[in-house]
């Protein structure tokens, strides 16, 4: 049965002076840098097991590829004898192989063209501008730049405004952080 994550009530402690709000800073603090180095340790034993794993089977990933490739080379060189007629593949015991085909896509000549480029070119074709749609979009930088100049009743007749929040942080202070590593090294250091 897979763990599943219990669900975090959030709840505030009613703080009544700066000595109790410290107080709370303080545990905060040390829980954060707790976390954080719980979090780097579950970080570097994954990598650990993935490059484990990955070692455990590249022998097989690389024999794998190399088989594929052979089945392939062998149905590209006899489609005519595996798949007769309008057939696409076959079934075997342990396995159907065959060829499908993709659904249609538009792609580009050049790799350094862009779609915008081919959309404006295509619009200057006769045959062209049914194939081309443009679409409005808000040049949100130009908006943010001159929002001193706009008048707020010119954004609210076309449904705009420009928001800007406050958050809160605590950040732990850097000292917090260096206290917090030599202690975690004296530990390893004693054990």
């Amino acid at each position: 049965m897979p763990n599943r994550k219990k669900k975090i009530t959030v709840a505030a402690l009613v703080l009544t002076s700066e000595d109790a709000m410290l107080g709370t800073l303080n545990r905060f603090v040390e829980l954060k840098l707790q976390i954080a180095e719980a979090t780097a340790a579950h970080e570097k034993e994954v990598a650990q097991l993935n490059s484990a794993f990955d070692s455990a089977v590249q022998e097989q990933r690389e024999e794998l590829a190399v088989l594929e490739s052979s089945v392939q080379l062998y149905a590209v060189n006899h489609r005519a004898e595996l798949f007769p007629g309008e057939k696409k593949s076959k079934d075997f015991a342990n396995a159907r192989i065959g060829f499908r085909t993709n659904p249609p896509s538009v792609g580009k000549r050049l790799k350094a063209d862009t779609f915008e480029a081919i959309a404006r070119r295509l619009d200057e074709t006769e045959w062209g501008p049914a194939y081309v749609e443009w679409k409005p979009s808000l040049d949100k930088e130009a908006l943010l730049r001159d929002r001193a100049q706009i008048p707020e009743e010119n954004l609210a007749a076309v449904g705009l405004r420009f928001d800007q929040e406050e958050f809160f942080f605590i950040e732990p202070s850097s000292e917090a952080i260096a206290r917090s590593r030599a202690a975690v090294e004296e530990i390893r250091r004693i054990a």
